[in-house]
């Protein structure tokens, strides 16, 4: 009867664990279909924003894409609602080695009659996708710096930058749960999932659904991570802060240091995260530092004097600076992983 009983109670600690591992995945999928539906609302606002489509200059682009033996599926020149132009184009992922990027910047330049950074070239579903913003008023220089906990070889905290090709320059930083391998793949995954929504045309808050949504299915143990996301519009000089469960960040505007910190959750814990967010306006030679929390496990006030002190040095040479200070200051007998991006807003000459 001792048997039975403790064979007939397993099976039925199996069968709750295994009803909870549905409502699980059944939360997750209904997230997925609302970040779905969230995806086209999107979408049909971006194009809401769009005032005109130029024809004439879609035509004369394809042409000359054709003269350089490239062949277009899809080619789209859109002036938004500021007199902006974008012109965004797709291109089979086997002719991608074609494309000469100098030449096609100015011809499509020359074709517009308009002033345009350089492409930003993505693949995205066995597509390349190029895509062209007009020239901002302004450009950033980074740098960044990282210490590993315990001199190991895989950091917890991972982070990318780039140009979305729409006039916006975004970091992403993300501090994987504790430090080592596990760390490491919990911050790779959420930045790099992240990164690669963005720059595919997502938004934030879709891409952070996304985001939690795999972190909540990685595995039956507890995965979760922080996403910190700076987006510079280069245009105007706005910065907008978005944070999930990220320590605060440090801005230098007209000489005066302020941290800004919003209360959010990491993503991986719960089926419903959002960003806390802050828009804020800089101006040329202001300064924005993004830190990991071990950067300020000992304080900030140091890092606030050390950034209004700062003069012309580069801004690698900041970064190196406060992952030294922040490293030198633990005096706990702990250490953790330290990752400091440092960014300076310049005119774009």
């Amino acid at each position: 009867m001792c048997d039975s009983v403790n064979r007939c109670y397993g099976e039925y600690l199996a069968y709750r664990a295994a009803q909870r591992r549905v409502d699980e995945v059944r939360t997750v999928v209904a997230g997925q279909f609302c970040g779905l539906g969230e995806i086209l609302g999107e979408m049909a606002r971006e194009y809401e924003d769009c005032e005109v489509f130029d024809r004439e200059s879609s035509e004369k682009i394809c042409g000359a894409l054709k003269e350089m033996g490239l062949v277009p599926s899809d080619i789209s020149c859109r002036v938004d609602r500021f007199g902006r132009m974008t012109v965004e184009m797709e291109i089979a992922r086997t002719d991608a080695k074609k494309i000469k990027r100098g030449f096609l910047h100015r011809t499509v330049s020359k074709i517009c009659g308009r002033r345009f950074d350089s492409p930003a070239v993505t693949e995205v579903y066995g597509l390349c996708r190029v895509l062209f913003a007009e020239r901002a008023c302004f450009d950033v220089e980074i740098g960044s710096s990282q210490h590993i906990s315990g001199d190991g070889r895989l950091c917890g905290d991972h982070f990318m930058h780039f140009k979305d090709g729409t006039g916006r320059m975004i970091v992403v930083l993300s501090d994987g749960m504790g430090t080592g391998g596990r760390a490491a793949i919990d911050g790779v995954m959420a930045s790099s999932i992240m990164s690669k929504l963005i720059q595919a045309g997502l938004g934030f808050d879709c891409s952070l659904k996304v985001v939690n949504s795999a972190l909540l299915v990685k595995s039956s143990d507890e995965s979760l991570a922080t996403l910190d996301i700076v987006s510079i519009d280069l245009y105007t000089g706005t910065a907008a802060l978005m944070k999930s469960g990220a320590p605060m960040t440090f801005i230098r505007h007209d000489k005066k240091v302020t941290s800004v910190e919003l209360p959010s959750l990491p993503a991986g814990i719960l089926p419903e995260v959002n960003f806390s967010r802050r828009d804020i306006q800089l101006g040329e030679d202001d300064i924005v530092v993004m830190v990991s929390d071990g950067a300020v496990s000992t304080g900030e006030d140091w890092l606030k004097r050390l950034v209004a002190a700062w003069d012309d040095r580069s801004m690698q040479d900041l970064a190196n600076k406060i992952t030294d200070e922040a490293t030198a200051r633990r005096s706990d007998g702990h250490d953790d992983d330290v990752t400091v991006i440092a960014m300076k807003l310049r005119a774009n000459i």
